[in-house]
């Protein structure tokens, strides 16, 4: 019994004490363990120099302050995700310029915007995948078809960037209460911005705003 104990306990202790002097993760076998990343632990705030890639888990960390990375030669502390999700007060860009995109949304010097889709060319389909604003363009009278939208409160902002001639706009469902389900754009500068309603157990586009396009039925 005493040399289970024993034995036990050594193997309880070496655990321990591998833990504490911490782990390098190799890329190969023949790589300098003071090359390779680590992953070390402590009760405050890493100060090592260590490469790129390792990881702190600091035991006397909170929400914020309890893992920490290195990145380009500094620790960065891996905020902002809790239990209950995001927990930070502020979700700081990574790259300057850029924005925070979350989801499909970007969120850029203190305004929301738009996602940008492409627009498919004569006679293609504008996409309904998302919220988004397509400018238009075209070299000679075009066509352009729109699906119904994908969900309630879906916004759409179409405007002819550049009139190579006009652009007509088929919609599958009606846009508004008078039941016009075409748009056509002749000049540079027309917009129409539609948003998703719900028509009985149909979405729809209803038009918010239209300056310059015309509305007709086809």
């Amino acid at each position: 019994m005493a040399l289970v104990n024993t034995i036990t306990d050594l193997i309880w202790n070496l655990k321990k004490a591998v833990a504490a002097t911490g782990f390098a993760i190799k890329t190969s076998a023949t790589e300098a363990p003071g090359s390779s990343p680590s992953i070390t632990s402590g009760s405050g705030a890493p100060s090592a120099t260590e490469p790129n890639g390792s990881l702190y888990l600091r035991t006397g960390g909170a929400i914020g302050t309890a893992l920490y990375r290195r990145i380009s030669s500094a620790w960065v502390a891996d905020s902002d995700f809790g239990t209950a999700g995001i927990t930070a007060d502020v979700i700081a860009e990574k790259t300057a310029a850029n924005g925070v995109a979350i989801d499909g949304l970007t969120i850029r010097d203190s305004s929301v915007r738009m996602a940008t889709v492409a627009d498919p060319g004569n006679a293609g389909a504008i996409p309904v995948t998302t919220s988004a604003y397509c400018p238009l363009v075209t070299a000679g009278a075009e066509t352009r078809t729109l699906a119904a939208p994908s969900f309630i409160g879906q916004e759409l902002l179409l405007y002819l960037k550049t009139d190579g001639g006009d652009c007509v706009v088929t919609c599958a469902t009606t846009i508004n209460e008078a039941g016009n389900n075409t748009i056509t754009f002749d000049n540079t500068g027309e917009a129409l911005r539609l948003i998703a309603v719900e028509e009985g157990v149909n979405l729809r586009w209803r038009c918010a705003v239209a300056d310059g396009a015309g509305l007709t039925t086809v």
